[in-house]
């Protein structure tokens, strides 16, 4: 037996040191079938294309079989463009020297194979030439093939409040969809056609936001991959400070404040914070950084200085921008207000020139402003009269009123008494200028005027005239008498034309003192606007106008005549004196309405009642309808009347015809209504002659709603018309007859002339040749000489 080993030991070693390279038949890839993997289940072939067998006999495919290892059979497998692939496995013997592949596929790329076998002598390769071909889209879905989920998903900024997610492409995937969103109730998607590529812009988001990305790889409409998931905090926008609403507690030197970091800017986990006083430089800046385990940030500093005015300036961080801060004004308090209104201390008033009065008190630190209260006539409660952050103020009074002032001062919201000063001011009433009621006002009526004016106690009553402005000014005056406690005076003047010029004059009444007056001009309102009172309306046939009168409306400055039920503005007039129009070009068989608006104070008025206007159809020589015939034979006449343009839009009731021939010359009349007529209105007469000379025909119209008819229009009237064998042709029939009976006994004539020709030149020619007989027979008869 160890001989039988031996031998075959020695026979082996043998043949492979007499084997080569390994060389593949011609024919070797007939002995290869490759294709995507398949199985029969009820009744029928089922593809797996997930999946490709391949099947081959390596030693039948080699010239010297003996010359590979089985143990070094491989396989190489190129999908589409990619590279060559060596299968990380060993076929399957199937037994009689088969061998099967099964590596895994993408369905929709080709798939090219290279076989490699090796032995003693070395390696060879042999590519299958025919590829395995990627199968349509329709059978990929009909095979219900699951695509691989998409790779290297990632989102990055791509601007406020933009995103750029992209990811590698899934082999076969006909489309991806992508969905994002902050939480699963804000969810929304989108669809990426796998022919538009592997990225997305997602640019509705919300700037400091967090958002989860999901991305799947769809073949047909619902066979999706797994998830590929990624989560992605957007950048903040310069603005976002400006969503901050820091809470500010101040006191005398010191300031506290705290926001809500997390809610308002997520993406922010630190913030400069700095205090600045104002006109001065500001504090250094600190930064503050959130505890995860707290949603507010809070921010403390002090050595402030007291009742003073600062800003907190809070400026988020955040990596390679820089942020605009949120910039919060705040107040350091001041120490107690308590008894500050002693510290205003003396409070002093001056009656100076031109009813002036300086008031002044000393200054309070701390103080946020002050407010100057009054007792006119040292009567009434305190009245407010100005407000201030100096100390001291400068104040209109009334003239020859008293007056008394105090002061109050504010600190920190908290208003203190009003402290009074010492004594009580009388203004001046100077009588060297022309007097001017203090804090006159005019309030215009339609028919009179309101005037009010603040009161002089010195004053024991006042004289009012009112003028009108015009080449003859009428005046009205009154005296005004009041109690000298009286503040304020009202007073009323009526029966005054109204949108009239004015003037007033309001002059005091002082024993020993006379004054200048001052005009101030004034206009009364204008009376609700309102349409004329009288109004009409008139058409006039021959001159076809409508002839328009109105009343006049007081104040007016201009009219609109006015058109139909949607009083459509025809015509209008900003010279209120003109109350005549006339309207021309109005047009036939039309009903009209008119009004006429008054425009007062720049509004305009309802119109009058509307005045209904219709207008008759014209009966001139140029509105007269005009007949055209047709088609005229056969003792037949087809007409249609045709209206003339001035009359389009009248309505005919009926026709009239009458008409006579020369075969019937009784005159015959006929009515015709329109609508025992075709849509095409013509009219067909049948009657003897009617087609010969010798017809006469005339026709007229009447018009719907109106008594009159139109005048006969006569046959031989040039505005009856043919395009056909009709009225003309009539006349031309007989002239026509007449050239052919002219021609006819032309042509007899012509013939018997030319016959009597013919005739003389028989005869002349026989008498010639008789008298050539008699000629030779003289000849005969005597001899020659």
């Amino acid at each position: 037996m160890l001989r039988v080993f031996g031998l075959l030991a020695a026979v082996t070693s043998l043949v492979a040191a007499q084997c080569g390279e390994p060389i593949f038949k011609d024919d070797a890839v007939s002995l290869v079938e490759a294709g995507f993997s398949k199985s029969f289940r009820r009744g029928s072939v089922v593809y797996n294309y997930n999946s490709i067998d391949i099947t081959y006999s390596p030693f039948l495919m080699v010239e010297d079989r003996n010359c590979i290892d089985e143990s070094q059979l491989n396989l190489q497998v190129k999908a589409g463009n990619s590279d060559w692939v060596t299968v990380d496995s060993k076929p399957r013997s199937l037994g009689g020297g088969k061998y099967q592949w099964s590596i895994d596929a993408v369905p929709c790329k080709d798939h090219m194979v290279k076989f490699w076998v090796t032995g003693s002598g070395g390696s060879a390769s042999l590519e299958y030439p025919e590829p395995i071909s990627a199968v349509s889209e329709e059978e990929i879905i009909r095979s219900k093939y699951t695509p691989e989920a998409p790779t290297n998903l990632v989102a990055m900024n791509a601007g406020d409040n933009k995103l750029e997610v992209s990811w590698e492409a899934s082999d076969c995937a006909s489309s991806y969809e992508v969905s994002y969103g902050k939480d699963i109730n804000s969810m929304q998607s989108v669809t990426v056609q796998a022919s538009q590529g592997s990225a997305i812009f997602l640019d509705d988001l919300t700037s400091c936001s967090n958002y989860d990305i999901t991305v799947y790889a769809l073949v047909g409409d619902d066979l999706y991959s797994e998830d590929a998931s990624v989560s992605f905090t957007t950048q903040p926008e310069v603005s976002s400070a400006l969503q901050l609403e820091p809470r500010i507690d101040s006191d005398t030197n010191s300031v506290s404040a705290s926001w809500q970091a997390f809610d308002k800017l997520s993406c922010v986990d630190r913030y400069a914070v700095s205090v600045c006083k104002e006109g001065f430089e500001c504090q250094d800046e600190q930064e503050v950084e959130i505890n995860p385990a707290y949603n507010s940030l809070e921010y403390n500093t002090d050595s402030l200085d007291q009742c003073s005015s600062y800003t907190l300036n809070i400026k988020p961080v955040y990596p390679d921008m820089e942020l605009d801060p949120k910039i919060v004004e705040f107040r350091t308090k001041s120490p107690a207000a308590e008894g500050a209104e002693n510290n205003l201390m003396p409070v002093h008033a001056e009656a100076r020139e031109g009813q002036m009065i300086h008031v002044s008190w000393s200054p309070v630190q701390c103080a946020e402003h002050y407010e100057v209260y009054q007792l006119v006539n040292t009567g009434g409660d305190w009245e407010f009269v100005h407000k201030t952050i100096d100390n001291s103020a400068e104040l209109a009074g009334v003239p020859c009123t008293e007056y008394k002032y105090g002061v109050s001062v504010t600190i920190d919201g908290v208003k203190s008494p009003i402290m009074e000063a010492g004594s009580a001011v009388m203004t001046k009433l100077d009588n060297t200028v022309a007097f001017q009621a203090p804090n006159l006002e005019i309030s215009p009526t339609v028919t009179g005027v309101e005037l009010s004016w603040d009161h002089g106690a010195c004053i024991p009553s006042y004289n009012v005239r009112v003028c009108s402005v015009n080449d003859n000014p009428t005046c009205e005056e009154s005296t005004v008498i009041r109690d000298s406690y009286t503040h304020n005076i009202t007073h009323h003047i009526d029966n005054l034309h109204s949108c009239t010029e004015y003037t007033v004059e309001v002059l005091p009444q002082i024993e020993g003192q006379t004054f200048e007056p001052i005009r101030h001009p004034f206009t009364t309102d204008h009376p609700a606007p309102s349409p004329p009172a009288e109004f009409s309306a008139d058409f006039r046939e021959m001159e076809n106008e409508v002839e328009f009168e109105w009343s006049q409306v007081e104040c007016s400055s201009g009219y609109k005549l006015v058109q139909g039920p949607e009083e459509e503005v025809v015509w209008e007039t900003e010279d209120s004196r003109q109350l005549f129009h006339k309207l021309r070009g109005i047009e036939p068989c039309s009903t009209y309405s008119y009004g006429i608006a008054a425009v007062v104070g720049g509004e305009l008025s309802s119109p009058t009642l509307m005045q209904t206007i219709s207008v008759p159809p014209k009966f001139g020589i140029l509105d007269r309808p005009s007949i055209e015939v047709l088609e005229n034979m056969n003792d037949t006449v087809n007409l249609v009347f045709n209206k003339a343009n001035s009359n389009a839009k009248c309505q005919i009731e009926y026709y009239q015809l009458r008409y006579s021939s020369l075969k019937s010359e009784d005159t015959k009349d006929h009515t015709i209504y329109p609508e025992d007529l075709e849509a095409d209105n013509k009219i067909v007469l049948s009657f003897p002659g009617a087609s010969g000379p010798g017809l006469k025909l005339e026709g007229r119209i009447k018009y719907l709603g109106h008594d009159v008819e139109t005048a006969w229009i006569q046959s031989q009237n040039p505005q009856i018309m043919s395009n056909g064998i009709g009225s003309e042709s009539s006349i031309l029939v007989p002239i026509i007859i007449g050239i052919l009976v002219g021609i006819v006994v032309l042509v007899i004539i012509v013939f018997f002339l030319v016959k009597k020709k013919r005739a003389q030149n028989k005869y002349d020619a026989e008498k010639a040749s008789a008298d050539k007989d008699e000629t030779a027979k003289l000849n005969t008869d005597v001899p020659e000489s």
